[in-house]
């Protein structure tokens, strides 16, 4: 049974990595059949950022002020364009000029190249002087061309986004901002400007992505400020940062270096949010590049095209899989921990530690196979999501210790509340009235079927509590570390998956104690055994993030409820156990909850974007 265990865990990984593989690879990754437009791109990081995306096989339009440099830049990207079998455009224009001009050239990219789906605002000036020594000439240019020439560029660009339901705006300024020496004013006021303006798109219903690629971080301090974080977020908006460099980026070989990050940077968040860069070849990306181009049409005036049902089936398949998976493992965990509990004399604390290094090791293994990048923060930032993790540990088997089953099981029906109540309250996530409904047969359900023999002691209680409330937390820091520091799974287990089995030593230490073996066989056994659960463990630690990232923190809740239901049912069916007709009915309950749940949020992601925005017909973000 143990070797059968073992070899059921190790393809359920195998098939986790083929799911997160193609998620998370860069280099699966390419740009063809899409548009990119890069302003000031004949020089610097301009000029670096379309290289790069014509090696990726995009339509690259480069808009540039300088006739001569534009020729240069011209001749010298070609072979890149040949290479990546994309075709680059070079157009005499400057940004700051009228909108009218940025309009009709954008026009013209569009009917040679096809409609525009990423646009990167690179163009910018900085003179590094001081208030009094800075002309109004020089204040005009830095005003004219870091923020109205982003102005120009996205307004004639968005409305060709908006039409095709896809759209990505970059905005890169300068690391200047980091310098406080009284001569980035003009230039950072400028920066700020077009941040705080392009904000709004997301934060009054701009459903395309957003990102700055710079120091300041003005869309998420509006964001935050305007009480609307949550609409930030459901827009898909992120912040890119290159780190800083202790030479001038003027230099070619910086501009390369920081080019490729933003490149990859951009890539990547994509990727971690489960959108592809590829655009699908259709009507509209194919032949508007002989043909005429549509004019741009308004959503404020007109209807929109209906998401792909093709696109959201392979999102639920997707999304399906992942949860599957983690269904699967944790089944698996479960019977091959209670066989080394009770063959291999290892404690909760000690195996957990165990469980949480092999994590460590196969996500070693996972960057150095490239499925993911290490994404550097400071381990501060990480600790209490490791500390939370380890109060959840400690104190849940503390309560299973000093509590009765039915007690044990109760608190942990409980977790589902206090998760819908901390989201609410601290990060502000609204949960539809339907949702909250089916919350109820779930909760009566699970009590139902698992809950017997309810005796409340002092101690007994407080851990109990203290380990609903730390496993609570960790599922939705979980959920709030994904997105404030725009890691994705791999990248953020990375760091308390170590973390945590350090904190769990000197627990481990004071709490429990060490198995003695006294036969070889045993020790192999208990050593084969380990290592499957490691895996195990590794498979379940990944998806859970993975669904938590993908879903929400309340979805991996129910799904922890499926899990009960079909151990219980798998019992039943497999090893012949007792049913009686109270956890019939709780089963019964617990399903109907499941699956009024699921219908509900599947029913609500079809409603984004299109039947979102069709009930919303005054907004109006152009």
């Amino acid at each position: 049974m143990l070797i059968i265990t073992s070899l059921i865990i190790v393809v359920l990984v195998i098939g986790l990595f083929y799911i997160l593989r193609p998620v998370y690879d860069p280099s699966k990754i390419n740009l063809k059949n899409s548009h990119v437009i890069v302003t000031g791109g004949s020089r610097g990081i301009g000029k670096s950022l379309a290289k790069l995306l014509l090696k990726r096989g995009a339509n690259v339009t480069i808009l540039a002020r300088n006739q001569q440099r534009l020729n240069d830049c011209q001749k010298e990207l070609q072979r890149y364009s040949i290479e990546g079998g994309g075709q680059l455009l070079c157009l005499s224009v400057d940004v700051s000029s009228s909108y009218d001009v940025v309009e009709q050239n954008i026009k013209t990219a569009c009917v040679r190249q096809g409609p525009v789906t990423v646009l990167i605002n690179n163009a910018g000036v900085f003179f590094a002087k001081k208030f009094q020594d800075t002309t109004p000439q020089e204040f005009e240019e830095m005003m004219k061309i870091n923020y109205l020439g982003c102005v120009y560029c996205t307004k004639a660009s968005i409305d060709y986004m908006l039409k095709q339901r896809y759209g990505r705006i970059v905005f890169v300024s300068s690391l200047a901002g980091q310098v406080d020496d009284g001569c980035t004013m003009a230039h950072l006021a400028a920066s700020r400007g077009h941040g705080e303006c392009f904000s709004c798109l997301i934060i009054h219903g701009a459903q395309l992505d957003i990102y700055t690629f710079d120091r300041h971080d003005s869309v998420m301090d509006v964001a935050k400020r305007s009480g609307k974080y949550g609409r930030i977020e459901k827009a898909r908006s992120g912040t890119l940062r290159c780190n800083s460099c202790e030479e001038k980026l003027a230099k070619e070989k910086h501009d390369k270096a920081h080019a490729r990050n933003a490149v990859e940077q951009l890539i990547h968040t994509q990727i971690q949010r489960g959108y592809n860069l590829n655009i699908p070849v259709n009507r509209s990306s194919t032949n508007l590049r002989s043909d005429k181009v549509d004019p741009p049409v308004s959503h404020s005036s007109h209807g929109h095209l209906p998401v792909s049902r093709s696109q959201i089936l392979k999102e639920q398949i997707r999304v399906v899989s992942g949860c599957s998976i983690n269904i699967l493992s944790s089944i698996g965990i479960i019977f091959l921990n209670k066989y080394i509990f009770s063959h291999c004399h290892i404690k909760t604390m000690t195996l957990t530690a165990i469980q949480m290094a092999f994590t460590s090791i196969g996500l070693i293994i996972c960057l150095q196979m490239k499925t993911f990048v290490c994404k550097k923060v400071s381990i501060i930032t990480v600790l209490p999501l490791a500390i939370s993790f380890c109060g959840f540990v400690v104190f849940t088997n503390l309560s299973l210790e000093y509590n009765t089953i039915g007690t044990y099981q109760l608190f942990k029906v409980l977790t589902t509340p206090v998760v819908v109540l901390l989201s609410w309250y601290f990060y502000k996530i609204k949960y539809s009235r339907m949702v909250i409904i089916t919350l109820i047969p779930v909760v009566i359900g699970v009590c139902t079927h698992s809950v017997n023999d309810i005796k409340l002691k002092l101690f007994g209680t407080i851990v109990a509590s203290i380990g609903v409330i730390s496993g609570s937390l960790y599922q939705v820091w979980i959920c709030d570390h994904l997105k404030e520091l725009e890691m994705n799974a791999q990248q953020l287990l990375f760091y308390q998956a170590p973390l945590s089995a350090i904190l769990l030593v000197p627990f481990i230490f004071y709490m429990e104690s060490f198995p003695s073996y006294t036969t070889y066989e045993e020790q192999q056994v208990a050593v084969i055994a380990i290592i499957a659960s490691g895996i195990a463990a590794f498979a379940v630690n990944l998806s859970v993030y993975w669904v938590i990232e993908n879903t929400s923190t309340l979805t991996y809740n129910m799904i922890g409820h499926m899990k009960t239901v079909s151990i219980l049912v798998g019992g039943y069916l497999i090893f012949k156990d007792s049913l009686n007709f109270k956890q019939l009915i709780g089963i019964l309950l617990t399903l109907f909850g499941l699956f009024s749940y699921t219908f509900v949020k599947m029913s609500e992601q079809n409603q984004l974007p299109c039947k979102r925005w069709n009930a919303n017909p005054t907004i109006n973000i152009v």
